[in-house]
């Protein structure tokens, strides 16, 4: 096979006379391959680039799923009712508040209060596995206030149940 082929790549005019330059059939390919080689190095780095922004694209996702699960797990709290069971007074200056067991929390605050409004209640934390506390140091004769709440920690932060009803006691003498 011949190494020279005739292209007509270029024509020229001299005093009424075409001429055809020759070129090479290897130049034509490398040009061709060049051109080929530029192409598709533009498109892996558009490759490239797509699969990079995929990636940052999982991971926001990832992020967003992760930040659901703990939106999901603070509303699972939230929506939590605690049941007062009982709240008594069987001995002079305390009283035993009793209330019904939640799953998946870490712990009760019990408030306890002569308002009625809560203000300026005081509070007791207790562990999840404790279904009741005794207050003591109360006054006499008192009707106190009380309620209960849950609590659980997530991401280094407590966040509660409702409130119970509050039960009111009356202080034996």
């Amino acid at each position: 096979m011949n190494s020279k082929v005739d292209v007509k790549a270029h024509t020229e005019t001299y005093d009424n006379l075409v001429t055809y330059s020759s070129v090479k059939k290897e130049e034509v390919k490398t040009t061709a391959v060049k051109k080929l080689e530029d192409e598709l190095k533009k498109a892996q780095e558009k490759a490239d680039k797509l699969e990079k922004e995929l990636g940052e694209a999982n991971q926001k996702t990832q992020a967003a799923n992760k930040e659901v699960e703990k939106l999901q797990a603070k509303l699972d709290v939230r929506t939590k009712n605690i049941r007062l069971k009982s709240a008594k007074s069987k001995k002079a200056k305390q009283a035993t508040i009793r209330w019904a067991k939640v799953k998946n929390v870490d712990g009760y605050v019990v408030e306890y209060s002569t308002k009625a409004n809560m203000k300026s209640a005081k509070k007791k934390n207790v562990k999840a596995s404790t279904i009741s506390l005794t207050v003591k140091n109360l006054k006499k004769g008192k009707k106190y206030y009380v309620r209960v709440r849950g609590y659980k920690v997530i991401d280094g932060q407590k966040v509660y149940t409702q409130y119970s009803a509050k039960k009111a006691v009356k202080i034996k003498k």
